[in-house]
């Protein structure tokens, strides 16, 4: 049993090793062509102020292909910034909002109760790592609830000492222990389009933050994911009042 645990380690080790050239690789790849796919979107909000048309939706889906542009370019730049061990940037971030974002995408929204009101939850962070977290949260909840008859997800947030506690509990079945056991860990993913490194990454996002990840069972079904940050009290150590902006200089 220990050569084989050993065994499964050294596995996970190598593949993370491996994704972790192909994502640097495909981090420099891909900016070139969402450079140009901005350019293209951005002639072709010209070329409909020079011939207007009366129907607006044109314009809608360009603004909202501009908007995932942008989100994809945020992507690229936070993977180079992780190979480069760039330091990093944090800001306040409220929570509520990083929740709103989250599952403001509407492919999240069904089956999830979000109960996190906006402008109470400040923390300082990385909002686009944290709103990662979040979704990760939310995706495994939603795939754990795929066969329940009335699923429930609910998004929540609690105090804990000097750390805020963002929580993700789903009513899917009860996890067997060695599912469990698992959690957080870079393994083979149970999902056919999964690679089994999500919860691996949120845990190292949350750990270079100061935070960190915890897994409990549902009290009758269900699993609770929850993500630890440290409260936002004072702006002591601020850089910059004008943008709220904070550089954490750990490892950089």
């Amino acid at each position: 049993m220990e050569s084989q645990k050993s065994k499964q380690k050294l596995h996970a080790l190598e593949r993370m090793s491996i994704v972790s050239q192909i994502s640097s690789m495909f981090a420099h790849e891909i900016k070139q062509p969402i450079t140009n796919i901005g350019y293209y979107a951005g002639a072709l909000s010209m070329l409909l102020e020079q011939k207007p048309t009366k129907d607006n939706r044109a314009q809608e889906i360009i603004t909202l292909l501009q908007n995932e542009l942008q989100k994809s370019t945020q992507i690229v730049e936070h993977v180079r910034s992780l190979v480069k061990k760039r330091p990093k940037e944090k800001k306040i971030c409220d929570l509520g909002v990083v929740v709103s974002n989250a599952l403001g995408q509407g492919l999240y929204a069904q089956a999830v109760e979000n109960n996190v009101p906006k402008g109470e939850f400040f923390t300082l962070g990385d909002a686009f790592e944290l709103e990662f977290i979040v979704l990760n949260f939310v995706r495994n909840a939603k795939s754990a609830v795929k066969g329940v008859a009335n699923p429930h997800i609910l998004v929540s947030v609690s105090e804990a000492g000097a750390f805020w506690k963002l929580s993700v509990a789903d009513d899917g079945p009860k996890l067997d222990q060695q599912g469990f056991e698992n959690l957080g860990k870079a393994i083979q993913s149970s999902k056919p389009d999964g690679l089994g490194f999500g919860l691996s990454i949120c845990n190292a996002i949350a750990e270079s933050s100061g935070g960190h990840l915890e897994f409990e069972r549902g009290e009758t079904s269900g699993v609770i994911a929850s993500l630890f940050v440290e409260k936002f009290i004072t702006k002591e150590g601020l850089r910059d009042d004008e943008d709220n902006s904070i550089i954490n200089t750990v490892g950089g």
